[in-house]
C-alpha cells in the first residue's frame, strides 16, 4: 500500500483561497482598530493642550491688569487674537519695593493653528486643524468684540472638518457655518469689587 505524505495541488490552493479570504476578512478590521487608536491618541492630545490653553488664559485673567509696562492698553482684542497683560507677585520681601511683574500672554488664529507667545518669547503652536476662532467680551452689560476692559472673556474655538466646500452644497455650507463651536470657555476677570447680587446673576 501506498501511503500519501504531502498535499495534493487541489489541497494546496484550496490552503491558498481559505488564507485569503481570512487575511482580505481581517484586514479591514484590522485598519479600523489601527484608525481608532490614531483618532483616540490625537483626540486625547487635543483635549490636553485645550486644558493647558484654558489654564493659561484662566490664570491671566485672574492677574489682568489695566495697562501694560509702556503705558498702554493691558487688554486688546481683535477678531484673530487677544492680548492679555498679567501682574505677578513678589515673592522675596526684598523684591516689594521693586515693580510688579507684568507680562504679556498674546493668542492668535493663524492658518489653521491656535498659537500663544508669552511675554517676548517665540510662538508656539497650542492647537492644530482649526477651522474658525472667535472671541467675546462681556463689559458687564453686553457681549460684544470691543477691545475694553473686560468683566469676563469667551474663547470659541471650531476645528476643521473633512467636509470641503462644494458649489453644489450652499446648504451643507450654510449649516456648517451656523454649527456650535467645537469648545467654547467663559472666563471671568477678577474683580474684588464685583456686588454679590451681580455673581449670582451671572454678571
Amino acid at each position: 500500500m501506498i501511503r500519501r505524505c504531502a498535499f495534493t495541488l487541489f489541497e494546496l490552493l484550496l490552503a491558498i483561497a481559505l488564507l485569503t479570504a481570512l487575511v482580505f476578512t481581517l484586514l479591514p478590521a484590522s485598519l479600523r482598530v489601527m484608525t481608532s487608536s490614531a483618532k483616540a491618541a490625537e483626540r486625547a492630545d487635543r483635549l490636553s493642550q485645550i486644558a493647558i490653553l484654558a489654564d493659561v488664559i484662566d490664570r491671566s485673567m485672574l492677574t489682568l491688569v489695566a495697562v501694560d509696562a509702556d503705558g498702554g492698553p493691558g487688554f486688546e482684542l481683535s477678531e484673530t487674537s487677544l492680548k492679555l497683560v498679567t501682574c505677578g507677585v513678589a515673592v522675596h520681601a526684598d523684591d516689594l519695593a521693586d515693580a510688579d511683574d507684568l507680562q504679556t500672554i498674546e493668542i492668535s488664529h493663524s492658518g489653521d493653528r491656535l498659537r500663544i507667545k508669552a511675554g517676548t518669547g517665540s510662538w508656539y503652536t497650542m492647537l492644530e486643524q482649526v477651522e474658525r476662532v472667535e472671541f467675546s467680551v462681556f463689559d458687564g452689560e453686553s457681549w460684544n468684540d470691543a477691545g475694553v476692559m473686560p468683566n469676563a472673556v469667551s474663547v470659541s474655538v471650531w476645528f476643521g472638518t473633512s467636509i470641503e466646500p462644494d458649489d453644489e452644497l450652499p446648504k451643507l455650507i450654510k449649516d456648517e457655518d451656523r454649527r456650535d463651536p467645537d469648545w467654547r470657555r467663559v472666563f471671568a476677570a477678577f474683580d474684588p469689587g464685583l456686588a454679590s447680587e451681580d455673581v449670582v446673576a451671572g454678571r
